[in-house]
């Protein structure tokens, strides 16, 4: 199959996704999986749950919340550029396009049923890793950046209550 189709589908569907709801799975290197339940308004508002705690965005700063540690830090949240998380609710803005400061460039795709298999390069070492698309609901479904696993399961697009997004406003150190 050819990329120019794959980009296609990934420009065309993941521009309209608003609100949302998935269960992502992450697998580090060597590591066991965890599950994180993953909510979003945009790729700048969102909160994702984990056994270990909790982060998110308020559209303006990231926080974090983990049990081992008694208080959330504040991080700069980056313009234009989602956590690991979004990245493949919002492929758009993730850093697989070849662009300046992107880690990643579509090499090669190929049809494997109802999902397509990019294969990934690269952009300035020998990384690599792949995705699956999923062409019918324009989102990646699982990618391995360069050893690490992401993958998302029970992916809704309802509307979610706003008291997941409520982050704390107060910060104790």
């Amino acid at each position: 199959m050819a990329i120019g189709k794959v980009v296609g589908v990934l420009l065309d569907r993941s521009m309209s996704r608003q609100s949302g709801s998935a269960r992502l799975v992450h697998t580090g290197r060597g590591e066991r999986p965890v599950e994180h339940s993953l909510y979003w308004r945009s790729a700048d508002i969102w909160r994702a749950e984990s056994p270990d705690g909790w982060c998110g965005c308020d559209g303006t700063r990231t926080l974090e919340q983990r049990k081992r540690r008694s208080a959330a830090a504040p991080m700069p949240a980056r313009p234009g550029w989602p956590a690991w998380h979004l990245q493949l609710v919002f492929p758009l803005r993730a850093h697989l396009w070849g662009r300046v400061g992107d880690d990643y460039y579509l090499a090669d795709a190929e049809q494997q049923g109802g999902l397509v298999r990019v294969t990934l390069a690269g952009t300035e070492d020998d990384r690599a890793g792949w995705l699956m698309v999923d062409m019918e609901q324009g989102y990646i479904r699982e990618a391995d950046y360069n050893g690490t696993r992401l993958r998302l399961d029970h992916f809704d697009l309802r509307p979610q209550p706003d008291h997941l997004f409520a982050l704390p406003f107060e910060l104790g150190v």
